[in-house]
C-alpha cells in the first residue's frame, strides 16, 4: 500500500511522522511524506519518498509576519490577527500542493494526536476515532554518532538538565533570557534533590558495610 502523510510546519511537526513511516515501511508498506522542502533531508535519509509543499516554513518564521506572530502571544486579538495575514495567502497553494501530492496514494494520514495521556488527558467530548498514540520518538540514524565534545559534556558533574522551550519560543532575547532565570531555581532544586539522594545512597551503603565488619 502506499500511504502518504501530509503535514506542514516546524521540524517538529513533521517528526513524528517520519517515526510513524518508518514503521510502516517496516511492516511492507510505501510511504511518502509531503510537506516543505526544509525537511526533504530528513524524510530520506530514513528511507521514506518525499513530495514538496510550496514555501520554507523557516524561512516563513523569520520574516517580519513570522516574527511579529511569534511575538503576539500576550494577546489573543494580536495573535489572531497576525496569524490571519501570515497564513491566509498561503492555505490555497498549500492545499493545491497537498491535494497533488495525494495522486496515487492508497491511503492518507493527515492528522495525528501525539501525545501521552498520562500528561494531558484524553478530552472527555472527542469521538472515538479521535485516538491518541502516544509519543512517536525517532531514533537517530545508524550512521549517526555524537562529537566528542558532547561525549564530554554529557559525561561531565554534575550531570546535566535540560529545559527546552521548542521552537516556537518567539524572537525576543529578553524574554529567553528572562525564561532561563526564572526556571534557574527548579534546576537548583533538582541538583540539590540528587544530591541528597546520592549522599543518603552513600550513608546506606556505608552503615551495611560497617555492621558486616561488625
Amino acid at each position: 500500500m502506499h500511504i502518504v502523510i501530509a503535514t506542514v510546519g516546524t521540524r517538529g511537526d513533521v517528526q513524528p511522522y517520519v517515526a510513524i513511516g518508518k514503521e510502516l515501511v517496516r511492516r511492507g508498506h510505501h510511504v511518502t511524506v509531503a510537506t516543505h522542502e526544509d525537511h526533504r533531508e530528513l524524510a530520506e535519509s530514513h528511507g521514506l519518498g518525499f513530495r514538496a509543499v510550496c514555501g520554507s516554513f523557516r524561512e516563513l518564521m523569520a520574516s517580519p509576519g513570522g516574527r511579529r506572530w511569534l511575538e503576539s502571544g500576550d494577546s489573543f486579538t494580536k495573535y489572531l490577527e497576525a496569524f490571519r495575514e501570515l497564513f491566509e495567502p498561503l492555505a490555497a497553494p498549500w492545499l493545491a500542493d497537498l491535494k497533488g501530492a495525494m495522486d496515487g496514494a492508497d491511503g492518507v494520514l493527515v492528522h495525528l494526536h501525539g501525545f501521552s495521556a498520562h500528561v494531558v488527558p484524553r478530552p472527555a467530548d472527542w469521538p472515538a476515532c479521535a485516538e491518541v498514540t502516544g509519543y512517536c520518538f525517532l531514533d537517530a540514524s545508524p550512521s549517526w554518532s555524537p562529537a566528542a565534545e558532547l561525549v564530554e559534556f554529557l559525561a561531565a558533574k554534575p550531570a546535566p538538565i535540560y529545559v527546552g522551550f521548542g521552537s516556537m519560543t518567539g524572537m525576543d532575547p529578553f524574554n529567553a533570557r528572562h525564561a532561563d532565570a526564572r526556571c534557574a531555581p527548579q534546576i537548583e532544586a533538582t541538583r540539590a534533590r540528587r544530591r541528597l539522594r546520592s549522599a543518603r545512597s552513600t550513608t546506606s551503603r556505608s552503615s551495611v558495610h560497617s555492621r558486616r565488619l561488625l
